[in-house]
């Protein structure tokens, strides 16, 4: 193994360990603290798409918005088949109004992964948001169907749950 090949390896290694780190101090609502983490974790393995990942997600839960894009469009330069940095783009740009730009993040997002439940539901609330009911609907529908439980129970509460599959449970489809 060369010197370059054990350095590599370490760097590895220490990216693994500020990664833990970061994802505990998340885990517990140190955000601050997570920041940090991911951020030398980073230095240690900047090729790593899903670091950035993890940053953009806590920047966007510290209302930083900006410092969240910048980290998601590394993200899709890095591996733009990663479905992450999508959804997190797509839901900063429906928070500055940029619907358009959010519905077009979002379908690359469940192109790349059809399964992604929490896509869905959020396309929903945009489609709502456009008065584009049925689109909202149908998206509610494939999110509830997918087991996301807050549309699930969402659709329940509103007396559409026969789209969630649901069997009665708030059914307006009865005698």
């Amino acid at each position: 193994m060369s010197v370059s090949d054990k350095k590599n390896e370490t760097d590895k290694t220490k990216s693994l360990q500020w990664l833990t780190q970061g994802t505990e101090f998340q885990g517990i609502g140190d955000l601050e603290s997570a920041i940090k983490a991911y951020t030398k974790a980073i230095r240690f393995d900047p090729a790593q798409a899903g670091l950035y990942v993890l940053r953009a997600y806590v920047y966007v839960k510290t209302s930083r918005n900006r410092q969240a894009m910048r980290d998601v469009n590394k993200a899709i330069r890095l591996n733009p088949k990663m479905p992450e940095p999508y959804f997190i783009r797509g839901t900063i740009h429906a928070e500055n109004e940029k619907y358009k730009k959010a519905i077009s993040d979002l379908d690359e997002a469940l192109k790349l992964d059809k399964g992604y439940a929490e896509v869905y539901a959020f396309r929903a609330k945009i489609y709502t948001i456009l008065g584009e009911g049925m689109r909202a609907l149908l998206d509610y529908q494939h999110a509830a169907l997918l087991g996301d439980e807050n549309t699930q129970k969402f659709l329940r509460d509103s007396g559409v749950g026969w789209l969630a599959g649901g069997h009665g449970h708030g059914s307006s489809i009865q005698n």
